[in-house]
């Protein structure tokens, strides 16, 4: 059964991730595989349409 991650770890993970930190020291940091940490940013990924901006939330 896979691991819940709340979306509070998802986004101070995300702010490290802008910061510059790799996704192999988050992983190996918070014990979370780097695939994982990868697929969260992919869906988290911000569109932006004429001015507007849409996510997948």
């Amino acid at each position: 059964m896979p691991k819940i991650y709340s979306k509070e770890f998802r986004e101070s993970i995300f702010g490290l991730v802008k910061q510059g930190h790799t996704l192999k020291s988050l992983a190996e940091e918070y014990n979370v595989l780097a695939n994982t940490i990868n697929r969260w940013i992919k869906q988290n990924k911000v569109i932006n349409v004429n001015e507007h901006s849409l996510s997948n939330e």
